[in-house]
């Protein structure tokens, strides 16, 4: 079993029960009243029900299981024909069944498409395809998209049906984050076009670029090449001849190879994407995603992965996704961080 951090957990909940308040607010017909920020914010939150398993994997299992089948397409329309169901049920056949499945479905895929947007990865066409699909827009938890939906789910469910400014607040909290968002893409682009122009060494292939936490203008770059992965980061607010520095880490495969037949190492690798590190650490392999950051490495050069799992039967790696996360955060290094986003570069250190 493999547990987030509370409050990552609790913000990631949080944003998609708003969202999906405001959504249900917008799409639900207007005899629901509350029932429709409610049954919106059930429905928008319903593909991690897959969380409850967890509490039955081992922790590679759920690696690989969370996000998957129940986060899919396939599965967004058997959500919906259930809630449609429901509701048509409830209403006593007075709404037609279309009128609440199409919502319902809008509200169930759009979970699944938003998650699609954080390094975790969704398997959207599953069980036809287990691909996970990222587009590295957004961090699992960021304030600045989730704070106008959360204020727009406050007044909804507050303030009366009728509230003459209900509609419009629920569309501010649906078209906020979507507008952020976009500006991140454009940020992420250009972010990406610097990199093209300053590439580690002249035969590392570009990977991925991905947030840096809670915010969209910090950005964590990632190449490698067969034998090497290289790290970076880049501010959205970087001149343009600002030249990017990068650590290096050894892949060390050999490492793996007496591991390799062992069902949590084929899980690692599906998960990791083949883009991994492997150190050996005493008595024990550990397996490195470079997907999920690394632990403050905007202030550190050659800083540690936040993700690191234990090659080892009798090593708790319960928290093997985020135990690096937070890790060592403080006044002075949340200072360090603002400074980085906003375009500025304080002197960084090696990792001690």
């Amino acid at each position: 079993m493999f547990v987030f951090p509370l409050s990552l957990t609790l913000m990631d909940s949080l944003t998609h029960i708003v969202l999906g308040a405001c959504i249900g607010k917008v799409v639900l017909p207007q005899k629901m009243g509350k029932k429709a920020l409610i049954l919106g914010a059930i429905a928008h939150s319903i593909p991690d029900i897959d969380a409850i398993s967890s509490f039955f994997n081992t922790a590679t299992q759920d690696l690989v299981i969370h996000r998957a089948i129940s986060h899919s397409l396939f599965i967004a329309i058997i959500f919906a024909l259930l809630f449609a169901a429901f509701s048509y049920t409830r209403y006593k056949r007075t709404i037609k069944f279309a009128r609440f499945f199409f919502p319902f479905l809008l509200l169930v895929g759009l979970h699944d498409i938003l998650d699609t947007c954080n390094n975790y990865g969704t398997e959207l066409f599953a069980p036809f395809s287990d691909k996970r699909y990222s587009f590295h827009l957004l961090y699992v938890a960021d304030p600045l998209f989730s704070i106008v939906p959360l204020i727009a789910a406050i007044f909804l469910f507050i303030k009366k049906n009728n509230w003459r400014y209900g509609k419009i607040a629920a569309i501010l909290g649906i078209v906020v984050p979507c507008t952020y968002v976009s500006l991140i893409g454009i940020g992420k682009t250009k972010v990406e076009k610097a990199l093209a122009k300053n590439p580690p060494i002249p035969n590392a292939h570009f990977d991925f670029l991905t947030p840096t936490p809670f915010n969209g203008f910090l950005w964590y770059g990632v190449f490698s090449n067969d034998s090497t992965v290289y790290t970076t980061y880049r501010s959205t607010f970087d001149q343009p001849n600002y030249s990017a520095s990068y650590s290096s880490y050894a892949i060390n495969k050999d490492l793996l190879k007496p591991y390799m037949e062992e069902q949590d190492t084929k899980n690692l690798l599906e998960f990791s994407e083949g883009i991994y590190t492997i150190e050996q650490k005493q008595d024990t392999i550990q397996f490195n995603i470079p997907r999920f950051g690394q632990i403050m490495g905007w202030q550190y050069a050659n800083a540690p992965f936040t993700f690191y799992y234990y090659v080892h039967p009798d090593v708790n790696n319960s928290l093997a996704v985020q135990r690096g996360r937070l890790k060592g955060w403080n006044k002075q290094s949340m200072a360090f961080f603002w400074n980085r986003i906003t375009g500025k570069h304080p002197t960084t250190t090696d990792h001690k």
